[in-house]
């Protein structure tokens, strides 16, 4: 398994969704977003999907609903990654 490095872009939008990107650094491509219906989906998917700690993951939401939107520089797997991907 193979590691991804690349940005998670995490915007929150106006109807509430949250779209969830990652922009990988290596090759280029079509990025499909990860959405979630609203803050507290988003975040069980930060803790299951991206292994964030729950702490780390409330303080991510608290940074969405100030901010609208947050960006980090990340490594994932190929499962992770392959979320994104559009075949």
């Amino acid at each position: 398994m193979s590691v991804i490095t690349g940005k998670l872009l995490i915007d929150l939008l106006p109807n509430g969704t949250v779209r969830i990107r990652l922009i990988a650094n290596n090759g280029g491509g079509n990025v499909a977003p990860f959405t979630a219906r609203n803050l507290e989906i988003a975040e069980g998917a930060f803790i299951r999907t991206f292994g964030l700690t729950p702490e780390r993951a409330l303080e991510l939401r608290a940074e969405l609903e100030r901010n609208k939107e947050f960006c980090i520089q990340m490594c994932s797997d190929d499962a992770v990654a392959a979320m994104f991907c559009r075949s």
